[in-house]
Protein backbone atom coordinates (compact mmCIF):
# COMPACT_ATOMS: atom_id res chain seq x y z
CA UNK A 1 0.00 0.00 0.00
CA UNK A 2 1.23 3.29 -0.94
CA UNK A 3 2.22 6.05 2.02
CA UNK A 4 0.85 9.34 1.66
CA UNK A 5 3.19 12.23 2.86
CA UNK A 6 2.26 13.82 5.76
CA UNK A 7 3.57 17.48 7.24
CA UNK A 8 1.51 16.95 10.64
CA UNK A 9 3.07 13.83 10.78
CA UNK A 10 6.66 14.86 10.19
CA UNK A 11 5.93 17.85 12.42
CA UNK A 12 4.60 15.88 15.45
CA UNK A 13 7.64 13.32 14.94
CA UNK A 14 9.71 15.92 15.64
CA UNK A 15 8.07 17.21 18.54
CA UNK A 16 8.04 14.05 20.37
CA UNK A 17 12.14 13.49 19.83
CA UNK A 18 12.45 16.53 21.05
CA UNK A 19 10.48 16.52 24.39
CA UNK A 20 11.10 12.97 25.21
CA UNK A 21 15.38 13.57 24.82
CA UNK A 22 15.05 16.90 25.98
CA UNK A 23 18.32 15.82 28.27
CA UNK A 24 20.26 14.88 25.22
CA UNK A 25 19.00 17.65 23.24
CA UNK A 26 20.64 20.02 25.68
CA UNK A 27 23.89 18.06 25.60
CA UNK A 28 24.09 17.94 22.04
CA UNK A 29 23.32 22.08 21.95
CA UNK A 30 26.40 22.07 24.29
CA UNK A 31 28.71 19.90 22.13
CA UNK A 32 28.04 22.02 19.13
CA UNK A 33 28.89 24.95 21.17
CA UNK A 34 32.38 23.59 22.35
CA UNK A 35 33.06 22.31 18.74
CA UNK A 36 32.35 26.47 17.16
CA UNK A 37 34.16 28.00 20.03
CA UNK A 38 37.11 25.42 19.35
CA UNK A 39 36.43 26.18 15.79
CA UNK A 40 36.72 30.17 15.89
CA UNK A 41 39.38 30.29 18.75
CA UNK A 42 41.80 31.53 16.03
CA UNK A 43 40.36 34.70 16.09
CA UNK A 44 41.81 35.29 19.44
CA UNK A 45 45.19 36.48 17.30
CA UNK A 46 43.03 39.68 16.16
CA UNK A 47 44.08 41.30 19.92
CA UNK A 48 47.38 41.03 18.85
CA UNK A 49 48.34 43.21 15.73
CA UNK A 50 51.53 40.91 14.87
CA UNK A 51 49.60 38.07 14.57
CA UNK A 52 46.08 38.90 13.32
CA UNK A 53 46.68 37.12 9.95
CA UNK A 54 46.65 33.98 11.44
CA UNK A 55 42.62 34.57 12.49
CA UNK A 56 41.67 33.51 9.12
CA UNK A 57 43.17 29.97 10.31
CA UNK A 58 39.20 29.64 12.02
CA UNK A 59 37.97 29.19 8.30
CA UNK A 60 39.50 25.92 7.26
CA UNK A 61 38.99 25.18 11.13
CA UNK A 62 35.58 25.88 11.08
CA UNK A 63 35.37 23.93 7.85
CA UNK A 64 37.24 20.38 9.43
CA UNK A 65 35.56 20.62 12.56
CA UNK A 66 31.83 22.14 12.06
CA UNK A 67 30.74 21.18 8.43
CA UNK A 68 31.48 17.45 9.44
CA UNK A 69 29.90 17.39 13.11
CA UNK A 70 26.59 18.72 11.50
CA UNK A 71 26.60 15.40 9.14
CA UNK A 72 27.26 13.80 12.16
CA UNK A 73 24.64 15.64 13.97
CA UNK A 74 21.93 15.08 11.15
CA UNK A 75 22.84 11.08 11.28
CA UNK A 76 22.48 11.06 14.78
CA UNK A 77 19.12 12.86 14.66
CA UNK A 78 17.84 10.27 11.85
CA UNK A 79 18.87 7.63 14.67
CA UNK A 80 16.81 9.41 17.09
CA UNK A 81 13.43 9.46 15.09
CA UNK A 82 13.91 5.66 14.08
CA UNK A 83 14.03 5.09 18.22
CA UNK A 84 17.74 5.34 18.77
CA UNK A 85 19.98 7.20 21.29
CA UNK A 86 20.27 11.18 19.52
CA UNK A 87 23.76 11.70 21.83
CA UNK A 88 24.91 8.13 20.79
CA UNK A 89 27.67 6.90 18.57
CA UNK A 90 26.64 8.28 15.20
CA UNK A 91 26.99 11.84 16.77
CA UNK A 92 30.46 10.93 17.27
CA UNK A 93 31.10 9.09 14.20
CA UNK A 94 28.17 9.57 11.90
CA UNK A 95 27.14 7.24 9.04
CA UNK A 96 30.04 8.01 6.36
CA UNK A 97 33.81 8.31 6.28
CA UNK A 98 34.86 11.49 7.31
CA UNK A 99 35.97 12.46 4.25
CA UNK A 100 32.74 12.02 2.78
CA UNK A 101 31.16 14.63 5.41
CA UNK A 102 33.36 17.49 5.15
CA UNK A 103 32.93 17.31 1.06
CA UNK A 104 29.30 17.45 1.74
CA UNK A 105 29.26 20.56 4.34
CA UNK A 106 31.85 21.92 1.68
CA UNK A 107 29.04 21.15 -1.20
CA UNK A 108 26.30 22.53 0.57
CA UNK A 109 28.14 25.98 1.55
CA UNK A 110 29.37 26.24 -1.75
CA UNK A 111 25.25 26.21 -2.84
CA UNK A 112 24.40 28.53 0.03
CA UNK A 113 26.94 31.01 -1.21
CA UNK A 114 26.08 30.99 -5.16
CA UNK A 115 22.73 31.64 -4.26
CA UNK A 116 23.69 34.55 -1.87
CA UNK A 117 26.63 35.96 -3.65
CA UNK A 118 25.05 38.90 -5.82
CA UNK A 119 23.68 40.30 -2.50
CA UNK A 120 26.84 40.07 -1.00
CA UNK A 121 28.36 41.78 -3.80
CA UNK A 122 25.99 44.46 -3.67
CA UNK A 123 26.74 45.19 0.40
CA UNK A 124 30.37 45.17 -0.66
CA UNK A 125 30.01 47.77 -2.72
CA UNK A 126 28.06 50.22 -0.45
CA UNK A 127 29.99 49.32 1.95
CA UNK A 128 33.51 50.49 0.01
CA UNK A 129 31.74 53.91 -0.76
CA UNK A 130 30.84 54.27 3.17
CA UNK A 131 34.82 53.28 3.87
CA UNK A 132 36.06 55.58 1.43
CA UNK A 133 33.65 58.89 3.19
CA UNK A 134 35.62 57.73 6.26
CA UNK A 135 39.21 58.68 4.33
CA UNK A 136 40.70 61.86 5.33
CA UNK A 137 41.15 62.82 1.48
CA UNK A 138 37.08 62.41 1.74
CA UNK A 139 35.25 65.05 3.81
CA UNK A 140 31.50 65.31 4.43
CA UNK A 141 31.24 68.53 6.02
CA UNK A 142 34.96 69.91 7.77
CA UNK A 143 36.17 66.66 8.94
CA UNK A 144 35.29 63.02 8.19
CA UNK A 145 34.49 61.75 12.44
CA UNK A 146 31.65 59.41 12.12
CA UNK A 147 29.64 62.22 14.21
CA UNK A 148 30.12 64.45 11.18
CA UNK A 149 28.99 61.50 9.11
CA UNK A 150 25.65 60.83 11.05
CA UNK A 151 25.22 64.59 11.24
CA UNK A 152 25.43 64.28 7.80
CA UNK A 153 23.15 61.63 7.11
CA UNK A 154 20.10 63.31 9.45
CA UNK A 155 20.26 66.59 7.82
CA UNK A 156 19.89 64.92 4.39
CA UNK A 157 16.91 62.69 5.35
CA UNK A 158 14.93 66.35 6.49
CA UNK A 159 15.14 67.27 2.83
CA UNK A 160 11.45 68.09 1.91
CA UNK A 161 11.77 66.24 -1.28
CA UNK A 162 11.06 62.29 -1.50
CA UNK A 163 13.67 60.30 -2.34
CA UNK A 164 12.15 58.95 -5.93
CA UNK A 165 13.12 55.77 -7.20
CA UNK A 166 14.55 57.77 -10.28
CA UNK A 167 16.98 59.40 -7.99
CA UNK A 168 17.96 56.16 -6.12
CA UNK A 169 19.08 54.81 -9.79
CA UNK A 170 20.75 57.94 -10.27
CA UNK A 171 22.75 58.06 -7.88
CA UNK A 172 23.98 54.28 -8.06
CA UNK A 173 24.71 54.92 -11.59
CA UNK A 174 26.90 58.25 -10.90
CA UNK A 175 28.92 56.15 -7.98
CA UNK A 176 29.49 53.18 -10.99
CA UNK A 177 31.20 56.18 -13.11
CA UNK A 178 32.61 58.08 -9.82
CA UNK A 179 30.57 60.96 -10.58
CA UNK A 180 28.48 61.21 -6.96
CA UNK A 181 28.90 63.28 -4.33
CA UNK A 182 29.11 62.55 -1.08
CA UNK A 183 25.98 64.24 0.22
CA UNK A 184 23.37 62.25 -2.86
CA UNK A 185 24.84 59.15 -1.26
CA UNK A 186 24.15 59.69 2.02
CA UNK A 187 21.11 60.95 1.13
CA UNK A 188 19.83 57.35 -0.65
CA UNK A 189 21.82 55.11 2.20
CA UNK A 190 18.76 53.79 3.78
CA UNK A 191 17.70 52.42 0.02
CA UNK A 192 20.94 51.47 -0.73
CA UNK A 193 21.39 49.19 2.42
CA UNK A 194 17.45 48.09 2.43
CA UNK A 195 17.34 46.66 -1.09
CA UNK A 196 21.05 44.15 -0.72
CA UNK A 197 19.93 43.69 3.05
CA UNK A 198 16.13 42.22 1.59
CA UNK A 199 17.64 40.63 -1.32
CA UNK A 200 20.34 38.81 0.98
CA UNK A 201 17.85 37.85 3.78
CA UNK A 202 15.22 36.06 0.72
CA UNK A 203 17.90 34.81 -1.11
CA UNK A 204 19.61 32.90 2.03
CA UNK A 205 15.86 32.05 3.70
CA UNK A 206 15.06 29.82 -0.53
CA UNK A 207 18.43 28.72 -0.34
CA UNK A 208 18.25 27.22 3.03
CA UNK A 209 15.11 26.16 2.58
CA UNK A 210 16.14 24.49 -1.05
CA UNK A 211 18.73 22.73 -0.05
CA UNK A 212 17.53 21.85 3.88
CA UNK A 213 17.21 18.46 2.56
CA UNK A 214 20.46 18.01 1.88
CA UNK A 215 22.49 16.39 4.87
CA UNK A 216 19.57 14.42 6.39
CA UNK A 217 19.58 12.55 3.49
CA UNK A 218 22.61 12.46 2.71
CA UNK A 219 22.85 8.65 4.78
CA UNK A 220 20.26 7.06 2.29
CA UNK A 221 20.61 5.92 -1.24
CA UNK A 222 20.57 9.16 -3.19
CA UNK A 223 20.09 6.90 -6.31
CA UNK A 224 16.21 5.66 -5.35
CA UNK A 225 16.01 8.87 -2.92
CA UNK A 226 15.67 11.86 -5.51
CA UNK A 227 13.39 14.57 -3.66
CA UNK A 228 12.86 16.51 -6.68
CA UNK A 229 8.82 15.94 -6.81
CA UNK A 230 8.92 16.75 -3.20
CA UNK A 231 11.09 19.63 -2.57
CA UNK A 232 8.24 22.28 -2.75
CA UNK A 233 6.46 20.90 0.57
CA UNK A 234 9.88 20.43 1.92
CA UNK A 235 10.59 23.54 1.37
CA UNK A 236 7.13 24.34 3.51
CA UNK A 237 8.17 21.74 6.41
CA UNK A 238 11.75 23.91 6.73
CA UNK A 239 10.10 27.44 6.67
CA UNK A 240 7.25 26.13 9.37
CA UNK A 241 9.59 24.46 11.38
CA UNK A 242 12.21 27.45 11.61
CA UNK A 243 9.26 30.20 12.08
CA UNK A 244 9.75 30.10 15.89
CA UNK A 245 13.57 30.11 15.80
CA UNK A 246 12.75 33.80 13.30
CA UNK A 247 10.31 34.75 15.92
CA UNK A 248 12.39 34.94 18.41
CA UNK A 249 15.50 36.48 16.53
CA UNK A 250 12.55 38.65 15.26
CA UNK A 251 12.02 39.79 18.79
CA UNK A 252 15.70 40.03 19.63
CA UNK A 253 16.01 42.49 16.29
CA UNK A 254 12.89 44.58 18.08
CA UNK A 255 14.64 44.97 21.34
CA UNK A 256 18.14 46.01 20.32
CA UNK A 257 16.28 48.27 17.43
CA UNK A 258 14.53 50.09 20.11
CA UNK A 259 18.00 50.65 21.86
CA UNK A 260 19.30 51.65 18.78
CA UNK A 261 17.07 54.49 18.04
CA UNK A 262 18.09 56.05 21.29
CA UNK A 263 21.53 55.95 19.67
CA UNK A 264 21.06 57.17 16.92
CA UNK A 265 19.31 59.98 18.55
CA UNK A 266 22.31 60.81 20.64
CA UNK A 267 24.71 60.71 17.96
CA UNK A 268 22.14 63.09 15.71
CA UNK A 269 22.60 65.26 18.57
CA UNK A 270 26.33 64.74 18.72
CA UNK A 271 26.66 63.66 22.30
CA UNK A 272 30.08 61.60 23.05
CA UNK A 273 28.32 59.15 25.48
CA UNK A 274 26.38 56.62 24.34
CA UNK A 275 22.96 56.32 26.33
CA UNK A 276 22.59 53.27 28.93
CA UNK A 277 20.79 50.39 27.59
CA UNK A 278 17.42 50.02 29.06
CA UNK A 279 16.63 46.67 31.48
CA UNK A 280 14.04 45.34 29.18
CA UNK A 281 15.00 45.73 25.85
CA UNK A 282 18.24 43.63 27.43
CA UNK A 283 16.43 41.00 28.83
CA UNK A 284 14.35 40.66 25.88
CA UNK A 285 17.59 40.52 23.86
CA UNK A 286 18.91 37.72 26.27
CA UNK A 287 15.69 35.49 26.64
CA UNK A 288 14.55 35.48 22.88
CA UNK A 289 18.51 34.57 21.91
CA UNK A 290 18.61 31.81 24.26
CA UNK A 291 15.04 30.54 23.10
CA UNK A 292 15.93 30.31 19.24
CA UNK A 293 19.00 28.28 20.72
CA UNK A 294 16.76 26.00 21.84
CA UNK A 295 14.44 25.48 19.49
CA UNK A 296 16.93 25.28 16.53
CA UNK A 297 17.55 20.89 17.31
CA UNK A 298 13.67 21.22 17.26
CA UNK A 299 13.57 22.67 13.56
CA UNK A 300 16.59 20.67 12.45
CA UNK A 301 14.41 17.35 13.65
CA UNK A 302 11.05 17.86 12.29
CA UNK A 303 13.12 18.53 9.27
CA UNK A 304 14.86 15.18 9.41
CA UNK A 305 11.14 13.38 10.74
CA UNK A 306 10.42 14.81 6.75
CA UNK A 307 13.06 13.49 5.05
CA UNK A 308 12.67 10.11 7.30
CA UNK A 309 9.21 10.13 6.11
CA UNK A 310 10.07 10.55 2.49
CA UNK A 311 12.63 7.86 2.43
CA UNK A 312 9.85 5.29 4.07
CA UNK A 313 7.67 6.20 1.27
CA UNK A 314 10.60 5.78 -1.65
CA UNK A 315 11.49 2.45 -0.28
CA UNK A 316 8.12 0.88 -0.18
CA UNK A 317 7.74 1.78 -3.30
CA UNK A 318 10.46 0.11 -5.12
CA UNK A 319 10.58 -3.22 -5.69
CA UNK A 320 12.23 -6.30 -3.16
CA UNK A 321 15.10 -5.94 -4.94
CA UNK A 322 16.21 -2.19 -4.27
CA UNK A 323 18.44 -2.91 -1.82
CA UNK A 324 20.53 -4.50 -5.00
CA UNK A 325 19.25 -2.81 -7.62
CA UNK A 326 22.23 -1.27 -9.37
CA UNK A 327 24.08 -4.59 -10.00
CA UNK A 328 20.16 -5.92 -10.73
CA UNK A 329 19.85 -3.31 -13.98
CA UNK A 330 23.55 -4.36 -15.14
CA UNK A 331 22.53 -8.01 -15.17
CA UNK A 332 19.54 -7.55 -16.72
CA UNK A 333 21.24 -5.01 -19.38
CA UNK A 334 23.70 -7.56 -19.65
CA UNK A 335 21.22 -10.40 -20.28
CA UNK A 336 18.96 -8.32 -22.67
CA UNK A 337 22.45 -7.50 -24.49
CA UNK A 338 23.17 -11.77 -24.75
CA UNK A 339 19.66 -12.37 -25.77
CA UNK A 340 19.62 -9.40 -28.97
CA UNK A 341 23.19 -10.97 -29.96
CA UNK A 342 21.89 -14.54 -29.76
CA UNK A 343 18.69 -13.70 -31.85
CA UNK A 344 20.90 -11.86 -34.62
CA UNK A 345 23.11 -14.63 -34.57
CA UNK A 346 20.27 -17.05 -35.18
CA UNK A 347 19.11 -14.87 -38.05
CA UNK A 348 22.32 -14.49 -39.56
CA UNK A 349 22.32 -18.45 -39.02
CA UNK A 350 18.76 -18.87 -40.87
CA UNK A 351 19.27 -16.30 -43.42
CA UNK A 352 22.59 -18.23 -44.66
Amino acid sequence: MKQRLSIPAALRDGCRVYVKRWREVLLLLLYEFVLRLAALTPLLFLTAADLRPLALLCIPMYALIVLPARQSTADAMQESLAGGPLFGERLRHGRVPYVRRVGHGLKHALWIFLWTAPWILMLSGVGVWLYRLYKPTETVVGTSDVFTVVKSFFDTLREDEPVSLRIVLETVLAMFTGAADNTSVLRVLPQLLALPAAGLFASLMIGMAFHSAGRHEAPYDSAHLRFHSARGRTMLVWLLSVLPVLLCLAVAALCAGVYLMGVIRSLQQLQLSLPPMPLLPALGIVVSLLLAVVLQPLHSLIVGAWVRQVWVRRAAALPIWSATTVPYIRALLSAVRARTSANATRRSAITS
